[in-house]
């Protein structure tokens, strides 16, 4: 039964791009009624063997639990908290197993699943592609019969923003898929054993121009910040990773019709380039994080519980008009969640800090870590606690840091060999 469990832990991570996906019209996406699945399967088997790790996993799930029980119960905005509440409380039950079924050495196999994930990604973007060349317009809606691929039509209108195409599916936004992107480059070049070399140099200038042409600089910012952190802070930067880098900058250019054209280059740049104090005062990205702050402090019930699931969308901001989150993970997690999101953050934040302080050169959670830290960026400038891939990142950091404790509590140097085999 163990074996079944892993197997259909990995499956619900390669296939968590289907979120979006309804079979039959049934009101359950085929990502959710596999991970639904996956949680039935893998819980009545922790019950049976009558066995659960120690672990700080169990704390964060228990909080992410609670938080969005009480997130869903104080909202004012049903659909949007019904659709989160869901999402956490499956999140929480991948935590559990991804820690009790997985341990260190199979981060090989989990980021292989991971980087699976995204051949929806690649096929779906040469499809918005196609139809953004062909029809000028962007993807929002896929009819096959059976199969259904519905996104709101808001983001079909974010998608042609500026006359430009940017990718966004499988994903709800442009910059949600841009973090995934930087997230899987990171995997891929620190991490050379997951695929053949001509694979993963593929994988890694697929990645970069669907990156790019997202026209998100949430994934492409924090992406260049943390290749430049690891450079720092490992004392040294790889010829063959600046290679790999100009070569995808290059092909990109040559591959992507959109990135041929001048006028997207100029759009990019501008996008960049342009910096003026006055009007990064009064950009969105800043005034709605600071909006989210003013009213997690503006009374103790918004302090201590928060203001639920979504509710900022109907609410007025001091600086500026609301969406249904704060442009910003953590000020979200706090001003929905109160103080049960600031003990999510604190957690998160040190699980990683952990990781890093306890690496050392042969550890082959490098690639965990580092993607990490790309997620962690782009939380600062958008939000992307609602995205399954960051999710269940997530969770296997928390893996990771469960089995540290356990190594130093029986008194053993945990195992993090580099492990080679992909079977799990």
């Amino acid at each position: 039964m163990r074996s079944v469990v892993r197997k259909l832990v990995l499956v619900s991570i390669a296939l968590h791009t289907t979120q979006q996906i309804t079979v039959l019209n049934l009101p359950l996406t085929i990502f959710q009624m596999i991970a639904i699945a996956t949680l039935c399967v893998g819980i009545c088997d922790l019950l049976r063997r009558n066995y659960l790790k120690k672990g700080t996993y169990l704390l964060y799930a228990t909080i992410t639990v609670i938080s969005a029980c009480v997130a869903l119960a104080v909202s004012v905005n049903r659909s949007w908290a019904t659709s989160l509440f869901l999402l956490n409380i499956l999140m929480a039950g991948m935590f559990v197993l991804i820690a009790n079924y997985f341990t260190a050495d199979d981060c090989d196999c989990l980021l292989k699943a991971f980087i699976q994930s995204q051949y929806i990604t690649i096929l779906v973007s040469i499809y918005g592609a196609y139809q953004f060349t062909v029809y000028n317009r962007n993807v929002s809606d896929i009819d096959m019969g059976i199969i259904h691929w519905s996104l709101s039509e808001s983001f079909d209108t974010f998608g042609q923003a500026a006359g430009k195409m940017r990718l966004f599916a499988p994903y709800n936004t442009g910059p949600v898929l841009s973090a995934v992107m930087g997230m899987c480059i990171v995997i891929l070049l620190l991490n050379k054993r997951l695929f053949l070399p001509k694979q993963r140099i593929g994988l890694v200038i697929s990645f970069f121009v669907i990156l790019l042409l997202t026209g998100s600089r949430t994934g492409m910012l924090m992406l260049f910040v943390t290749l430049i952190l690891y450079g720092i802070l490992m004392k040294r930067i790889s010829k063959k990773l600046v290679y790999i880098l100009l070569i995808c900058t290059a092909l990109a250019a040559a591959v992507s019709p959109q990135l041929l054209k001048g006028e997207y280059l100029v759009f990019m740049l501008k996008r960049f380039g342009e910096f003026d104090l006055e009007l990064f005062m009064m950009d969105r990205h800043l005034l709605v994080p600071l909006d989210g702050l003013i009213i997690w402090l503006s009374s103790m019930k918004n302090f201590l519980i928060g203001i639920g699931f979504g509710s900022s969308l109907y609410m007025s901001g001091a600086h500026t008009y609301l969406p249904a989150h704060f442009l910003n993970n953590y000020v979200t997690l706090i001003a929905e969640r109160g103080l049960f999101g600031l003990c999510l953050v604190v957690i998160l934040f040190w699980c990683v800090y952990k990781e890093f302080r306890n690496a050392d050169e042969k550890d082959t959670s490098k690639a965990v870590r580092w993607a990490m830290v790309v997620g962690l960026l782009c939380g600062l400038t958008y939000e992307t606690m609602n995205c399954y891939f960051y999710q269940l990142l997530i969770g296997v950091v928390l893996m990771l840091d469960t089995g540290r404790k356990r190594g130093k509590a029986n008194g053993n140097n945990v195992s993090f060999r580099n492990y080679s085999g992909l079977q799990c």
